[in-house]
């Protein structure tokens, strides 16, 4: 059984939210895992650039039909079925492949200021240590939280630098990094 609609959207603009709530109505069954990727990566090579796609997705994604039609098979009678992928919004292949095998899928687009989007990823990758950089910077200084508050004239995000906020630190941890380099995660 394939679903009856797709959630897709920009990362971090509330398709897990969506998700979440959908699950909890009775005549809606959700894909468990929320992300199969089948319809951006299923019958394909999976090549990942981005810090963390490689563990994150790989582990996750269904990448055969049978496999995705069986995330389904639980659904009782008179419920809609549907899974919530946002990489299905970022691969060219998607649209073709979704509107070849569904053609009366039902698709909810979910996204969200590109200002507000881009902190939230920043933040996200920064907490799962994709952005250990910053991380490091922050814990060595002792700063318990930074917030950046979006300017609400303009929605564009004020950059706090560590630099503005403890020169000290920044220049401490700057001259610890030269003598102990730090590498980037795989």
């Amino acid at each position: 059984m394939l679903p009856d609609f797709l959630i897709l959207g920009a990362a971090k603009s509330g398709t897990t939210a969506l998700y979440e709530y959908l699950m909890q109505h009775p005549e809606v069954f959700m894909s468990t895992p929320k992300e199969p990727h089948y319809w951006a990566l299923g019958e394909a090579p999976l090549a990942f650039t981005d810090p963390g796609d490689g563990q994150r997705i790989a582990r996750r994604a269904v990448l055969e039909r049978p496999a995705y039609e069986a995330l389904f098979d639980g659904a009782r009678p008179g419920q809609v079925a549907g899974e919530a992928s946002v990489s299905s919004l970022y691969y060219e292949r998607t649209a073709a492949r979704v509107a070849a095998a569904m053609p009366g899928a039902r698709l909810i687009a979910m996204l969200r200021q590109p200002a507000d989007r881009a902190y939230s990823g920043h933040q996200f990758m920064t907490m799962r240590g994709f952005e250990r950089l910053l991380g490091m910077f922050i814990k060595r200084a002792g700063i318990v939280q930074v917030g950046i508050k979006p300017d609400l004239e303009e929605r564009i995000p004020k950059i706090v630098m560590l630099r503005d906020v403890a020169p000290a630190a920044a220049q401490r941890i700057a001259a610890q990094r030269m003598r102990n380099p730090v590498e980037a995660p795989n």
